[in-house]
């Protein structure tokens, strides 16, 4: 089935009968419904109603052609009142409202009505009816006349049902030059055609207070002719589901607060009709929301000492670069960290969801994928506190790392050999860095400087790392040998330069920088210190840049154009590709295994996905997102912000780095 085809439809009760329905005199909440129909002339119509008290604030709804561009549009509904509009048959209409409980509701629909080209119009008429008076005809294709009061038009060939076709293939028609049935009553009686009504199944949702999910699909039309198929998607499972409804019938069921449902039925005059919602009940976090770091000082709370596991030593085997990812996701309610792609293993049927964090406002972030592809070190809230956690690949088991309630600790970074972690801690009221062996359990302070000392990076010899530090004034490029601990700065002093990076032969590092005062520039320099060049130019934000698995070529985003888009540098000619093209904003890019294609986060779906497209030739034109680059996630959440085992993974944390120090 084309993309286009499968929509997304995030709604709360809507259309026709539940419209009439009279408001609770016990509603002091807002309860909004999106809608979404297809009708018979492949438009689709939305409707947005308020069956609950009036809405303290207002919303706002935002029309999305499917070549991307939008009309943002506030409303503020009483209680019972509604909004109906037309629009193109592959139009997207998302709403934002809040409650006094819920900071953000956020739904969506989507209608794909637009049939595929090859389908003709069928002009035979379905089936004949003698009875003692003409009624009128009509083919297939046109509008049958509507019903009194809701009662479908009348279906009929005396008895003998019209027939029926598997769901996606038309309808047979047939010809009847001669009445089916007849009556002799000395006056012949007039025969004519009739089209049974078209069946016309809205989908809705809406969020009950107890956070669960209430699904209704309605048949607001004619018998069905054919059988539908539901089916319902949870974190966890799908059930697909058949079933016909009569005119009029309705078919509710409800579903935990984070659940998918999928309906595909035909009709007469449309072949294929695709509806989808998703009831995201739940509170979603801010994924910015990292620990904040602007300040040196840490507010040291009474909190109680956490009992300290007993280490459990890890072993780590070879070195590979894995053909899957992680990413940030929100499907659950909160932040998690999910696999994208199969294990090496199809075998080993493990779970996707990496962090497996549990609870309101929970955020697991910076992921970084052990050398072996076994483990994943991340950053996550979970216990009340920032701490590092270990979570296995292909198994069920987390160790939590630090255990320092009253400080922040986040940030992990693998050594090559998989055998050691550097993170970043507040524990003694500044910025150090840490290491932490996995397969003893034994911690190392690193750095000990009165300023503050952030974002490690290890070289691929495994020798020493390095790192940003505030301790000259300005934040500054140093590395650190592992064996000696002596710190040498590598960058000028002549502004600030942030999240250094190795390339893989140790000879080059990556890193990004403000000299000239505001905007950052990516940028390289050598293993010393010297020969920086300015790889992005200086007009523009230049963010997230990331190495190819070869070092020839450096993927970033840059807002030169507007908006944030895709960069790809090659080193050997020196040519810049802008990878994408549009007025979307498209940022996070990281790289394939072994391959020359980027991955990266965009929000031409309005709810953010994971895309990716290959990066050469360098003097390639850009790419339209929405219909060239291949769309990796599809779920109605935010998925964004790719890691993988080459490279480190800096966009979840947002450029958030302590305030540097002022020089005297």
């Amino acid at each position: 089935m084309s993309r286009h085809i499968r929509f997304f439809v995030l709604a709360l009760l809507t259309i026709m009968a539940f419209l009439a329905l009279p408001v609770s005199a016990q509603a002091t909440e807002p309860d909004i419904t999106l809608g979404v129909t297809c009708l018979a002339d492949q438009t689709a119509r939305f409707t947005i109603a308020n069956q609950g008290a009036n809405m303290p604030t207002a919303g706002s709804y935002v029309v999305v052609l499917v070549d991307g561009t939008s009309t943002t549009t506030s409303f503020q509904l009483t209680a019972g009142q509604n909004i109906s509009f037309g629009a193109a048959g592959d139009t997207r209409v998302d709403v934002t409202y809040s409650t006094s409980t819920l900071s953000s509701v956020f739904l969506t629909a989507t209608a794909q009505c637009i049939q595929p080209t090859a389908v003709a119009t069928v002009s035979t008429p379905v089936a004949t009816e003698t009875l003692g008076t003409p009624v009128a005809t009509a083919t297939l294709g046109t509008p049958v006349a509507t019903e009194t009061l809701g009662t479908p038009v009348a279906t009929a060939t005396l008895g003998t049902p019209v027939a029926t076709a598997t769901l996606g293939t038309p309808v047979a028609t047939e010809t009847l030059g001669t009445p089916v049935a007849t009556e002799t009553l000395g006056t012949p009686v007039a025969t004519a055609t009739v089209i049974p009504a078209d069946a016309l199944l809205t989908l809705s949702v809406r969020c009950q207070a107890d956070l669960s999910a209430s699904f209704t699909i309605t048949n607001e039309g004619g018998a069905m002719l054919t059988p539908a198929q539901y089916t319902l998607y949870t974190p966890d499972a799908s059930e697909p589901v058949d079933f016909t409804l009569a005119a009029g019938e309705s078919l509710p069921f409800t579903a935990p607060g984070f659940t998918r449902v999928d309906v595909i039925y035909s009709t007469q005059q449309l072949l294929v009709v695709f509806l989808s919602a998703q009831g995201t009940c739940l509170p979603i976090p801010d994924v910015t929301a990292v620990p904040d770091v602007t300040s040196t000082e840490v507010a040291i709370t009474m909190t109680p000492e956490p009992t300290v596991s007993t280490w459990q030593p890890i072993s780590m085997g070879d070195a590979t670069c894995p053909d899957w990812l992680v990413y940030h996701t929100n499907m659950t309610g909160d932040w998690e960290l999910f696999r994208l792609g199969d294990l090496a293993d199809t075998a080993i049927k493990a779970d996707a969801n990496l962090s497996r964090g549990v609870g309101e406002e929970i955020i697991d972030i910076m992921p970084a994928t052990s050398p072996d592809g076994k483990w994943i070190a991340f950053t996550s809230n979970r216990d009340g506190n920032w701490e590092i956690y270990l979570s296995a690949v292909e198994q069920d088991w987390i160790q939590r790392i630090t255990y320092d309630v009253n400080a922040i600790d986040f940030d992990p970074v693998w050594s090559p050999s998989g055998s050691q972690l550097v993170y970043e801690s507040t524990r003694n009221g500044n910025w150090n860095l840490y290491l932490f062996d996995v397969s003893t359990g034994l911690e190392t302070q690193l750095t000990d400087d009165e300023a503050d000392d952030v974002n490690a990076a290890w070289s691929h010899d495994g020798s020493k790392i390095v790192f940003e530090t505030n301790r000259d004034g300005l934040w500054q490029v140093y590395d650190l040998n592992i064996q000696t601990l002596e710190a040498h700065q590598l960058s000028s002093g002549m502004g600030e330069d942030h999240e250094p990076q190795f390339s893989s032969d140790d000879q080059l590092i990556l890193f990004r920088s403000t000299g000239n005062g505001t905007n950052s520039v990516i940028s390289t320099m050598n293993a010393t210190g010297g020969d920086v060049i300015s790889i992005s130019g200086d007009i523009g934000d230049a963010l997230n840049a990331a190495l190819s698995p070869d070092d020839t070529l450096i993927a970033y985003q840059s807002d030169v154009d507007g908006d944030n888009d895709i960069y790809v540098y090659e080193f050997a000619t020196g040519l810049t590709r802008q990878l994408t093209d549009n007025t979307i904003e498209d940022y996070a890019p990281m790289w394939r295994c072994a391959a020359s294609v980027v991955v990266f986060t965009s929000d031409v779906t309005s709810d953010a996905n994971l895309f990716q497209a290959p990066a050469l030739p360098i003097d390639a034109i850009a790419i339209l997102v929405d219909s060239e680059a291949v769309q990796l996630t599809f779920d109605l959440a935010t998925d964004q912000y790719s890691e993988s085992a080459l490279s480190k993974e800096n966009a979840s944390r947002g450029q958030n780095f302590p305030s540097p120090k002022t020089t005297d």
